[in-house]
């Protein structure tokens, strides 16, 4: 909950994040209220297996590492 807030106050500075604000961030802190406990453990335990790999997110995060490494290594 308190990143949730976080997020959403940062969001609330900027014209197109503040869209996104009201539609996602502001019913996600409200639902996020309304959980046990319990619900973020079951959660926590179903999550805790996943492996994900950049790849399999298709946003070429590859790429965009090794770009970004260069252009650090530059300055």
């Amino acid at each position: 909950m308190k990143v949730l807030l976080q997020i959403n106050n940062l969001f609330k500075t900027s014209e197109p994040r503040y869209h996104l604000n009201n539609l996602y961030i502001d019913d996600l802190c409200i639902w996020v209220q309304t959980l046990k406990d319990v619900d973020f453990s079951e959660l926590a335990a179903e999550i805790h297996g996943i492996k994900i790999t950049k790849k399999e997110l298709n946003l070429k995060l590859d790429e965009i590492e090794v770009d970004c490494i260069e252009m650090v290594s530059e300055a």
